[in-house]
């Protein structure tokens, strides 16, 4: 289920605001605070929430967790910081495999 279509628009502000706010974290101290990506994942909570249970947030975890496995590898290898995974995740819980 794509959440940014079921979330209303003061959750996707949140949203917005969250991802500037990594952006300018990252910009100033090349690192994105935990605060900033469980912000992210909190509000794909209450999209998810908010658009009432269904059987196609599966394909949200899936996205989720390839990303986070993805992204772990990229960690290791010394190509991603592990800020930049945890919020590449987190971001991708508000998105199905379809989006």
């Amino acid at each position: 289920m794509n959440l940014i279509a079921a979330a209303p628009s003061w959750l996707i502000v949140v949203l917005c605001c969250a991802m500037v706010a990594a952006a300018i974290e990252d910009a100033l101290r090349l690192r994105i605070s935990n605060v900033t990506s469980l912000v992210v994942v909190a509000g794909a909570v209450v999209a998810a929430l908010g658009a009432g249970p269904s059987w196609a947030l599966w394909q949200n975890a899936v996205a989720f967790a390839a990303i986070l496995a993805l992204g772990t590898l990229a960690f290791s290898n010394g190509w991603l910081g592990g800020g930049d995974v945890k919020l590449f995740a987190a971001t991708a819980l508000w998105f199905d495999l379809r989006s």
